[in-house]
């Protein structure tokens, strides 16, 4: 294997950090404490909440020796109010959280894509939820039609929903799961 995986850590906290920043879909922030707020309800709010669910991919040679990417989750969303404060979507979906109550993101550079980080990532992280949790399912969020939304499926996630936010916003917002256990 070219890359190994292990909990996130002071010493590569800043450029796993930057994984994200790199790989935002935003142009710019308008300030550096919009940036912030991005930062903390992406990385920053699960670094803090659950610690042992923040999972960082290292590069071994022939890949480059630095941070590929990570995951990271909480394993019931109903039990972290702050994030319906932080991703204003995560009500839209409540009815789907018996099924699938982790919610997780998960960030890969974009120079080690489709060579199987994403996938030990997530099954890594779905052996801890399943081990330590003893969670029924996980969920992401993504936008219809993000090119994202085939990783996934090859991935397992096999249940999906999509709603309009309050606003109306295209794309849709859609709601991916992935059983794990029976709820």
């Amino acid at each position: 294997m070219d890359h190994f995986i292990t909990p996130l850590t002071d010493a590569c906290l800043p450029e796993t950090r930057q994984i994200l920043l790199d790989a935002a879909a935003v142009d710019g922030f308008i300030s550096t404490r919009s940036r912030e707020q991005f930062c903390y309800a992406y990385f920053g709010y699960y670094r803090e909440a659950a610690p042992e669910l923040f999972l960082v991919a290292f590069g071994k040679p022939p890949l480059p020796e630095k941070v590929l990417g990570y995951v990271c989750a909480v394993a019931d969303t109903r039990n972290h109010p702050e994030l319906y404060r932080l991703a204003p979507h995560i009500p839209l979906f409540d009815d789907l959280y018996d099924r699938f109550p982790a919610h997780f993101h998960i960030i890969i550079d974009a120079s080690v894509r489709g060579r199987g980080v994403g996938t030990s990532l997530l099954g890594e992280l779905e052996m801890r939820l399943r081990k330590s949790c003893g969670t029924s399912g996980l969920h992401l969020v993504t936008g219809e039609g993000s090119r994202c939304v085939n990783f996934y499926r090859k991935n397992g996630f096999t249940f999906e929903a999509a709603r309009d936010d309050e606003a109306g916003s295209e794309p849709r917002l859609l709601f991916m799961g992935r059983q794990l256990r029976e709820p």
